[in-house]
């Protein structure tokens, strides 16, 4: 089982493809509660997954900026001295990050949202945030990662970049190229809507304007999506078997792609014994809504290949001198 626990319940973002972001501005529903994970809770979650579960996987992050939380790299030991995998995303991009607190244990994967190499380009997938900082952080990271744990561990380091229309010319080159020095990995991803409630939204006709908006700047637009997902049906969807999210004060939400509080299952996952919260996912009515439209199959953007096509058809459209697969090499190519 994925665990997708959010240490920090907010971010210092506010990236309009993302519900930090965009939830008030929707008006999806309820105002999402802030915070930090209280660490003995932490450590609670985290004894009580060992007696459910024999080979859990921990990313610490949801929603939220987990290089926030004032005691992020206890709880990244926390999870390493239990031997098990430990995932961690971040936008590295504020000022009072520590790179040597961040550096001391590196999690398996330390994954760093980008959208663009420079600023007019970045800010629009990420709000508030600085290119320059970010840049800034990564070349401190690479040099204290190989000072203190040798050049093996920058394959730890994933730049993922969200791939839109006007984010595929220089800006993408540039990032490659920075990985390439870095020794970091380089993953693009294609961009999708999210909530989820924001995608049920759009396919009511109901969509906001400010989420249109943003649909406009995919590459793989949300309906071209939805008819990738419709030809990969999956029978189950593994958000719900297969993943688990939990929210800063404890509390289980219904899984990783909702945000609305009404789509909370259990107050706690601490009082909750695992079996029950499948019990309560598989009977959830959202998760049927979700799967007669195959967003399960969407939100996971299952079948690469499927969604590589369709991509780098619209990137060909669009005279863009670059191919771009996500989870299949070459991840970035000259298209001549």
């Amino acid at each position: 089982m994925i665990y997708n626990i959010d240490i920090v319940g907010t971010c210092n973002l506010r990236c309009p493809s993302c519900p930090v972001g965009n939830h008030d501005q929707q008006g999806y529903g309820l105002k999402r509660k802030s915070g930090f994970m209280d660490i003995q809770m932490f450590e609670d979650i985290l004894t009580k997954i060992a007696l459910e579960d024999s080979e859990p996987e921990i990313h610490l992050y949801n929603w939220g900026e987990p290089l926030l939380h004032p005691k992020y790299a206890e709880i990244v030991k926390l999870v390493m001295d239990r031997g098990w995998y430990c995932g961690v995303s971040t936008n590295l991009s504020h000022e009072n990050i520590d790179m040597r607190t961040v550096a001391k244990h590196i999690p398996n994967l330390l994954r760093i949202s980008l959208s663009g190499f420079y600023q007019d380009i970045y800010s629009k997938g990420h709000h508030n945030g600085h290119i320059s900082l970010v840049k800034s952080n990564l070349y401190k990271l690479h040099h204290i990662i190989v000072k203190q744990h040798g050049t093996e561990f920058l394959s730890r380091v994933e730049v993922c970049y969200h791939v839109y229309k006007d984010n595929v010319n220089d800006d993408i080159a540039m990032i490659y190229r920075l990985c390439g020095e870095l020794g970091y990995c380089f993953t693009p991803r294609w961009a999708i809507l999210m909530p989820l409630e924001g995608m049920l939204d759009y396919i009511s006709g109901n969509a906001k304007e400010d989420m249109l908006r943003i649909e406009e700047r995919l590459l793989i637009s949300a309906q071209d999506g939805l008819e990738i997902a419709k030809r990969n049906p999956l029978p189950d969807c593994p958000l719900r078997s297969e993943q688990t999210a939990i929210n800063h004060d404890g509390s289980v939400s219904l899984c990783c792609t909702v945000y609305d509080e009404k789509y909370i299952i259990s107050p706690s996952f601490l009082q909750v014994p695992r079996q029950e919260l499948q019990r309560i996912k598989y009977a959830h009515n959202l998760c049927q809504t979700c799967m007669s439209y195959n967003l399960h199959s969407w939100a996971i953007t299952y079948k690469d290949s499927d969604w590589n096509e369709k991509g780098n058809q619209i990137l060909s459209e669009l005279n863009t001198p670059y191919i771009i697969n996500q989870n299949q090499h070459p991840r970035l190519a000259n298209r001549t």
